[in-house]
C-alpha cells in the first residue's frame, strides 16, 4: 500500500482505472444534450427555446497545465490511497482530466476486484458541450453500465439546464432518465415579478434514448408557464442526431358555430434526405373527413412546396367536393438565371371564407397564379437583365366587380441595361418595359384590355466623398398604348412623353460619445433632394396596375409618387431630411436610428 501527498500528481497509459472518464461521461453528455434541444423541436420546429438569458452558474472549469497525450489520464488530489489489485481511493480536492473532460469530487472509490467506480461528495463534470453536478454517482464496468443521481446540468450550446432525478446509462446503447426537466431560462433571478428568469420549462417523467438507432422518446412530457402547467403530452418522440424521424405530430382541436369540432392528426414521413411530406386528416364534425397533405423537395439548384386540400361530400355546402391547391417552386440555372412558379386556386370562392385559419386567409381577394424567368448577363461592369412574366388571378371576392379586379398579365417583359456605376463618370440606364393586359370582357360593365409600352433612358453622374455626395441625374418617360375593349378612353393610341430632373445631395458627419458607459459612433446625416416632373394631360390613359404609395420617409426621395407606369405624377419640390444613427465601437453593429422628414412643394400637384 503506497501513500501520496497532498497535491502530488501522477500520469498513466490508459488502463482500467482510465475507463471511468473514457464513455461513461460522453454518454451522460449526450444524454442531456440530445434531450433538451429534441424535444423542444417538436415543439417549436427550431431546435431551441431561448427567451431566457444564458446562466452564470457554471463553476470555473479546473486549468490543467501539464502535456498531455491523447488518452493521457491526469489526476490531482490531496491524498490517494492505494492497494495494488484491491483498491484505490482518491480523496480530497481530487480531480481528474482525460482528453476534453474533467471531473472533480470530493472522494472517488475504486474496487478493483469488483470492477466498480463510486464517485461521491460534489460530483462536477465538464467536457465541451456539457457541464453536470450532483451528489454521487456509480459505475459498473463489467456491464458497461452507470447511475447518477440527482444530475443538473447546463447545456453550452444553447444554454440549456435542467435536473433529473435518476441517470441510468448502458454505455453507447441505450439510456434512460427518470424525472428530467429542461429549461433555457435564468434561474438566478427567481421572483413573482421577474418576467425574464424561469418563465417555463418541460418535464417528463421518463425518457429514453437508444443511442443505435438515434431514436429518443419521452412519456407524461408537460410544458409548464411559471410553475403552471399549461399542456400535457403523454408520449413524445423525436431524433437524437440530425436524422429525421417519421411518425405522428402533435394533434390540434378547433370548435366553430359552423362546423362544429375540428380535429387534425399530422403524420411527417420522412421520404428522403432532399424530400419529405406530412399528411393531415382533417375531421370536421359537420363536414366529414378533410385531407390535407403538404409535399416539400430540394433540388441541387433549387426547391419546391405542394399543398393540396379534398374534401368530399361537404354537407354544409350542399353535398358538393372542395378542393385547394397551392404549387411554389424556385430554380436557378446557368449562372445567373432564376425561374419561380406560383399557383393558387380553389374549388369555389367560399372556400378561404370557410378553411382558412387566419384572417389575411379570410379577407383574401384573389389568389396570385404567375410564372417568371429572368437573366441576367455582366460584360466589363456594364449589365444586362431580361425578366419575363406570365401572370393570372383567381377571384375569390364574390363581391369585387370586374372594373376593381387586377389584369392578367400575358406576357410582361422587361429588358434593363445599365453601364457601370462609378464615382465621377457618367452612369446610363434604360428600361424597356411590355405589357399585355387581359380582363375579359363585359358588355354590362365598362372595361379596357391591350398593351402598352414604356421607354425610360437617364443617365447621372454621381459625385460621392467620404463626408459628402452629390447625384443629378435626367431622363424621358415615353409611354404608349394600344387599346382593345375600350368602352371608355376615345383614343385607342394614346401616348405620354414627359422629362424627369432631379438632385440628390447629402453630408455624413460622425462623432464619438458614451452611452450607458460603452463608447459609440453618432452619424449626423442631412439629406436634400429636389424633382422636377412637368405636368401632362395624362386623362386620355388607362390605369392597368398603378397605384400610390403611402406616404413615408422613402416616399420623399422617389421620382414617381405613383407605384406604376399609367401615371407619372406632377412635381417641383423640395425634400429635406435628417437621420442621425448609433454604432457599436466594438462590433459595428447599428444600435439604433431615427430620421425625420419634410416635403416642400413649389407648385400644386394636379395629376391624379
Amino acid at each position: 500500500m503506497g501513500y501520496m501527498t497532498k497535491q502530488e500528481k501522477y500520469r498513466l497509459k490508459k488502463n482500467i482505472t482510465s475507463i471511468l472518464l473514457d464513455d461513461t461521461f460522453i454518454i451522460l453528455a449526450i444524454l442531456l444534450f440530445s434531450f433538451a434541444p429534441s424535444i423542444t423541436y417538436a415543439q417549436s420546429g427550431t431546435g431551441q427555446l431561448s427567451v431566457c438569458p444564458i446562466s452564470t452558474e457554471i463553476p470555473i472549469r479546473p486549468l490543467v497545465t501539464e502535456s498531455l497525450n491523447e488518452n493521457d489520464l491526469f489526476i490531482t488530489a490531496d491524498s490517494v490511497d492505494y492497494s495494488e489489485g484491491i483498491s484505490a481511493h482518491v480523496n480530497g480536492n481530487a480531480e481528474l482530466s482525460y482528453n476534453d473532460q474533467q471531473v472533480s469530487a470530493d472522494r472517488i472509490d475504486f474496487d478493483e476486484q469488483l470492477n466498480t467506480v463510486l464517485l461521491s461528495g460534489q460530483v462536477n463534470y465538464w467536457d465541451n458541450d456539457v457541464y453536470l453536478s450532483g451528489p454521487e454517482a456509480s459505475i459498473n464496468m463489467n456491464n458497461d453500465t452507470g447511475d447518477f443521481s440527482e444530475v443538473r446540468y447546463w447545456l453550452f450550446g444553447n444554454r440549456g439546464r435542467g435536473n433529473a432525478n435518476k441517470v441510468l446509462v448502458n454505455l453507447g446503447t441505450r439510456t434512460e432518465g427518470q424525472r428530467v426537466d429542461y429549461t433555457t431560462c435564468d434561474p438566478d433571478l427567481d421572483s413573482p415579478w421577474n418576467l425574464t428568469t424561469n418563465i417555463w420549462k418541460l418535464s417528463a417523467g421518463k425518457l429514453v434514448l437508444n443511442h443505435e438507432r438515434e431514436r429518443g422518446s419521452g412519456t407524461n412530457v408537460i410544458l409548464k408557464i411559471k410553475d403552471i402547467p399549461v399542456f400535457y403530452m403523454p408520449y413524445i418522440s423525436f431524433p437524437i442526431s440530425d436524422n429525421r424521424k417519421s411518425g405522428l405530430l402533435v394533434p390540434t382541436f378547433t370548435s366553430s358555430s359552423r362546423y362544429g369540432l375540428e380535429i387534425e392528426v399530422p403524420y411527417y414521413w420522412n421520404i428522403a434526405p432532399q424530400m419529405d411530406a406530412t399528411i393531415t386528416p382533417r375531421l370536421i364534425s359537420n363536414s366529414g373527413l378533410m385531407m390535407i397533405g403538404e409535399f416539400r423537395y430540394l433540388f441541387r439548384r433549387g426547391g419546391g412546396t405542394l399543398n393540396l386540400e379534398y374534401l368530399p361530400n361537404d354537407s354544409v355546402f350542399g353535398g358538393k367536393d372542395r378542393n385547394s391547391i397551392v404549387f411554389q417552386h424556385r430554380q436557378s440555372f446557368l449562372d445567373y438565371g432564376r425561374l419561380s412558379l406560383l399557383y393558387n386556386r380553389v374549388s369555389d370562392q367560399e372556400y378561404l371564407e370557410d378553411f382558412s385559419n387566419s384572417i389575411i386567409g379570410t379577407s383574401t381577394q384573389f389568389l396570385k397564379q404567375f410564372a417568371t424567368a429572368s437573366y441576367t448577363w455582366f460584360l466589363n461592369g456594364h449589365r444586362l437583365n431580361i425578366y419575363n412574366l406570365v401572370g393570372n388571378y383567381q377571384i375569390v371576392d364574390r363581391s369585387l366587380p370586374i372594373t376593381s379586379q387586377p389584369y392578367k398579365r400575358l406576357p410582361s417583359s422587361t429588358i434593363t441595361y445599365s453601364s457601370p456605376y462609378k464615382n465621377r463618370q457618367l452612369y446610363y440606364k434604360v428600361t424597356g418595359k411590355f405589357d399585355y393586359f387581359d380582363r375579359g370582357s363585359n358588355a354590362a360593365l365598362d372595361n379596357i384590355n391591350g398593351i402598352r409600352y414604356d421607354l425610360f433612358p437617364s443617365v447621372s453622374y454621381p459625385i460621392n466623398d467620404l463626408s459628402y455626395y452629390l447625384i443629378p441625374k435626367a431622363g424621358i418617360r415615353y409611354t404608349s398604348y394600344q387599346l382593345d375593349q375600350n368602352t371608355i378612353l376615345p383614343n385607342t393610341k394614346p401616348d405620354r412623353f414627359v422629362p424627369i430632373f432631379s438632385m440628390d445631395s447629402g453630408l455624413f458627419f460622425e462623432r464619438n460619445t458614451d452611452l450607458l458607459g460603452e463608447t459609440i459612433m453618432q452619424t449626423l446625416e442631412p439629406r436634400l433632394y429636389y424633382l422636377y416632373v412637368p405636368e401632362r394631360d395624362q386623362s386620355d390613359l388607362p390605369i392597368f396596375d398603378t397605384g400610390q404609395y403611402n406616404t413615408s420617409l422613402t416616399s420623399l426621395f422617389i421620382e414617381n409618387r405613383f407605384n406604376g407606369v399609367d401615371r407619372m405624377g406632377d412635381a417641383n419640390r423640395f425634400s429635406l431630411a435628417l437621420t442621425s444613427r448609433l454604432y457599436s465601437n466594438d462590433s459595428g453593429r447599428q444600435l439604433g436610428s431615427l430620421s425625420l422628414g419634410q416635403a416642400i412643394y413649389l407648385d400644386d400637384r394636379n395629376v391624379v
